[in-house]
């Protein structure tokens, strides 16, 4: 088959095979709308008026080349745009989520509705989480019909569910769930682009048949219910016949039980620069798709039954994995692809990938924030206009008595692995800024890891479908080729686990700012220029673009700010100067299972740009305030950590201080009086004053304090109670912005307090297990003193602006009730 976009690299120039592909150049101009219409840069009649402009250039000027390219191209722009709009220009959300969404807190209630296919993410069976397209809920004792997508979990499940069931489900919703930051890409968000936007726990007094009841089955024609039948079927044979050390891997690249590798086996694959293998993404169908095409065009030479097998199996491939969107998108792109061919047309690819990207878009713009959307485009584009090119540059050899190839002559690889090795190359060029912003590693042995790896998998994958396909006739039989896999597994996880043991094979690397992404993606169509012109020429502007894309990476204008963090339970504060020197107080919670520093604190950070802190604060010894920042110690350059000047020391406050010590990282022991500056804002310590008898809780040996930016005033008050509030209330502690000591709990916001700090906003960090604690009298004082309450568990991320005076507070999500 000869490729269009494979012919790229021999045709004249880039801008001319560009314009002899106006579907792909639309597409991108298509994904430009979206982007710059999502970011509020212009109002809709601004697109309108861009899209009559475009209308006019064809009318007045139908003659003139540049007017008909020019009107195409800005009525793709605009339709890109109008089209973001038009599917954001209702409220958000779903019937439910707008019911159950009056004040951000979860409510009992019951629903009605159809089981989802199931993504099976979770390899438990004690758990259930499964998606309910309901018809109906119950809330507050009345029934009532109204439709939406419900994630439901729970544990215990009575029977096992199948898609296409009705179900009936109790428990506590919400339509805030998930933890969301700024700039951080949120479990909220991902679900939200799938049209879910409730999530209902089973509450833990009502599990069992009571809290999930079966309706009706699921009728015996439906084609997701056939499928999430096949996918457990599946699992279960291949528990029968895979060992149990390479079972999770496996069930990671075939089925998507990503949750099935260890945690810290996962983080290898990451600093490996391989973890995109271990999640079913369109990278795994464009395998398929390569190696497929490439076998069978060695014993099938008719070229309609070779698109139409190639294009089953990369269709079952994509059903196997339960409809996974990655796995779809690219699915559907390879097929529009391969059409071509069973159409007897000549395919061109990079116009297939662009019809594709603009049915995809059209259908959904908020696809185009998906990472597996960008994984999946990209990765496609990279095979289809890189192979050409590495593979150019591949070893080659002379074979005496034969003329020279095309190229320098023959391929120095067996013609076998010459495609692949080209491909498993060219694979990486385009997402590779994709993968950093995901994952905040540069693998700098990743290129030459995923040489082994990509085959590997590629291998795995053939041995798991023949394994699946011979154990309906013998289990037995089927084992031979489950256990064919455990040393290529083994090759696979030695090699993973010696590179991310060395930490010059890898690097941590902040997200990209646009203008890094723009110069990184300019500096690869440079390089394709100068692959399709042969014009050494290209590389000049190839190199400024890679330097200028380096030099961009991290930087950013920072602005003097609080960001409070939505973490799964604690605190975790960022303090950011307006020269962009950085403080953190607190780190959330950890224990053996997570952290919420690598979870939540490391993201935020890394996706503001952040590599290294000017200081640590540690409020206070409680494991939801000082068990996160161990991993943050351990990650991130440390100017110096802050803690309380007290004599008692709980053992993870020795744990910590041995952490920093092997680090190099100096821990001050701070009082009263203390102060650090950071360019324009001034930190004071308030509380413990010296000499603060060791006899209080560690909560009342808080570290508080006062932050002031040209008189714009924060206050970060810890855990303190009764007595550290007193102590507090008779210092100069104005504010205009204040943390709820302890969560809000009742053990603190005494009246006098309130009284003395007099804020017009209060900030609660209450997600997760905290929220429990929070004191509605508490609350109500705050209200009393004329003081706005912003609380994390319902608003997210909250972040308070020291620019203006007084303070300007954001939050992730909108308050409860506003139209969003």
């Amino acid at each position: 088959m000869t490729s269009g976009g494979s012919g790229a690299a021999v045709e004249g120039d880039l801008a001319g095979a560009l314009l002899r592909r106006p579907l792909l150049v639309c597409a991108i101009l298509f994904a430009c709308g979206i982007y710059v219409a999502s970011a509020g840069v212009y109002p809709v009649w601004a697109w309108l008026a861009l899209a009559v402009v475009s209308g006019l250039m064809a009318a007045v000027l139908p003659g003139l080349i540049v007017a008909r390219l020019g009107s195409v191209a800005l009525l793709a722009l605009a339709a890109g745009a109008l089209m973001w709009h038009a599917r954001h220009a209702e409220p958000g959300g779903d019937a439910i989520s707008r019911l159950v969404d009056v004040d951000g807190l979860p409510r009992g209630c019951t629903i009605e509705g159809v089981v989802r296919l199931q993504h099976l993410d979770n390899d438990n069976p004690d758990e259930l989480s499964c998606v309910v397209d309901a018809a109906a809920i119950e809330l507050g004792g009345k029934r009532q019909l109204a439709a939406g997508s419900v994630r439901v979990w729970c544990t215990k499940p009575p029977w096992t569910v199948h898609a296409g069931e009705q179900v009936r489900v109790r428990g506590r919703i919400s339509a805030r769930f998930g933890y969301p930051n700024f700039g951080v890409r949120s479990t909220e968000a991902y679900w939200a682009r799938k049209g879910v936007f409730t999530r209902l726990i089973v509450e833990v007094g009502r599990r069992g048949g009571t809290a999930l009841e079966r309706l009706a089955p699921a009728p015996w024609w439906s084609g997701r219910y056939w499928m999430s039948r096949l996918r457990k079927a599946e699992a279960d044979r291949l528990e029968r016949a895979m060992p149990a050390r390479p079972l999770p891997f496996i069930k990671a690249v075939w089925l998507g039980y990503r949750a099935s590798v260890p945690r810290g086996e996962y983080q290898q694959y990451v600093k490996a620069g391989v973890a995109h293998i271990l999640s079913v993404s369109g990278i795994h169908a464009s395998i398929l798709f390569v190696t497929v095409g490439f076998f069978l065009r060695l014993f099938v030479k008719n070229r309609r039954w070779w698109a139409l097998i190639t294009m089953a199996a990369v269709l079952v491939f994509a059903l196997t994995t339960g409809i996974r969107p990655s796995a779809l998108r690219a699915a559907v792109m390879i097929t529009v692809v391969l059409a071509a061919e069973v159409a007897g047309r000549e395919p061109d690819l990079l116009s297939a990938l662009g019809l594709s990207a603009l049915a995809l878009l059209g259908w959904n713009p908020d696809m185009l924030f998906d990472t597996g959307f960008q994984l999946s485009f990209l990765s496609l584009a990279s095979i289809l206009l890189f192979t050409p090119v590495v593979d150019s540059f591949l070893p080659r050899r002379k074979v005496a008595g034969k003329p020279s190839g095309r190229l320098r002559g023959e391929p120095w690889l067996p013609v076998v692995f010459q495609r692949p090795v080209a491909v498993s190359i060219a694979v990486q060029v385009l997402p590779l800024p994709v993968v950093i912003s995901s994952f905040h590693v540069f693998p700098v042995a990743g290129v030459f890891l995923n040489l082994v790896i990509i085959p590997l998998s590629a291998v795995m994958l053939w041995l798991t479908f023949i394994t699946l396909l011979v154990s309906l006739v013998s289990m037995e039989v089927a084992s031979l080729f489950g256990h064919a896999v455990s040393p290529l597994f083994w090759i696979t996880a030695q090699m993973v686990k010696v590179v991310a043991a060395n930490q010059w094979t890898w690097l941590r690397v902040t997200s990209p700012t646009p203008p890094a992404l723009l110069a990184f993606w300019g500096m690869a169509a440079c390089v394709l220029a100068a692959a399709a012109s042969r014009r050494a020429a290209w590389l000049k502007p190839a190199l400024v673009l890679g330097v200028a894309s380096a030099a961009t990476w991290g930087l950013y204008m920072p602005e003097g700010r609080v960001d409070f963090l939505s973490v799964r339970n604690g605190d975790a504060i960022v303090v950011t100067s307006p020269g962009g020197r950085v403080m953190l107080v607190d780190g959330g919670d950890a224990d053996e299972q997570y952290s919420n520093g690598e979870e939540y604190v490391a993201p935020f950070l890394w996706a503001h740009h952040v590599r290294r802190l000017d200081y640590i604060v540690a409020t206070h010894s409680d494991r939801d305030h000082l068990g996160g920042l161990f991993y943050i110690v351990e990650n991130f350059g440390v100017g110096e950590v802050w803690m309380a000047a007290t004599a008692d020391r709980t053992p993870l406050e020795v744990r910590f201080e041995a952490v920093c010590g092997r680090r190099g990282v100096p821990v001050r022991r701070v009082s009263a009086g203390d102060v650090a500056q950071l360019d324009t804002l001034a930190v004071r310590v308030l509380h413990p004053p010296p000499g603060w008898t060791d006899g209080h809780s560690a909560n009342e040996r808080s570290v508080v304090l006062g932050l002031d930016h040209e008189g714009a005033r924060v206050l970060l008050t810890g855990d303190i109670e009764e007595a550290g509030e007193g102590l507090v209330a008779g210092l100069e502690c104005r504010a205009d912005v204040v943390k709820a000591p302890h969560h809000g709990s009742g053990t603190s916001s005494g009246s006098g307090f309130l009284e003395a700090i007099s804020a017009s906003d209060c900030v609660v960090t209450c997600a997760g297990s905290a929220s429990a604690r929070v004191n509605y009298g508490g609350l109500d004082r705050y209200r009393a003193n004329g003081c706005r309450i912003w609380r994390t568990d319902v608003l997210g991320g909250i972040r308070v602006s020291l620019e203006k005076k007084p303070p300007t507070i954001e939050s992730v999500r909108r308050p409860p009730g506003e139209k969003r």
